[in-house]
């Protein structure tokens, strides 16, 4: 994975065990910093949309991490893992806000651009 250096591509694979089934889903995000929020799917889902649900997860991923991004976080959704079966919108949401949340160093980079923002 590269490091965040005004941009950044995560890849996230969640699954969980419920019971006699699972819940799977896999989203690769697309992170910068610039001047504004935006969110843009690049996915061509084979099935239900769950577009609204990967924005949502990535939104509260990246709030969770102490991020508020409407101060300048573009989200792009790049590619998907769907299953037929063990997909479904709870794992989207999962698996997007545990993609925002895990790359600790998205926050200072967010940070440190704020501040140059405001000092400009």
């Amino acid at each position: 994975m590269k490091k965040f250096a005004g941009q950044i591509e995560i890849e996230y694979r969640f699954s969980q065990h419920l019971g006699p089934r699972f819940d799977a889903a896999g989203v690769t995000l697309d992170l910068c910093t610039n001047g504004h929020y935006s969110f843009k799917s690049e996915v061509k889902w084979p099935d239900k949309d769950y577009t609204p649900a990967v924005e949502r997860g990535a939104r509260d991923g990246l709030t969770e991490s102490g991020i508020d991004p409407d101060q300048g976080v573009s989200i792009i959704l790049k590619d998907i893992s769907f299953h037929a079966i063990d997909s479904c919108e709870r794992a989207f949401y999962l698996a997007a806000k545990c993609a925002a949340k895990s790359r600790k160093d998205i926050n200072r980079s967010v940070s440190q651009n704020n501040r140059m923002q405001a000092t400009s």
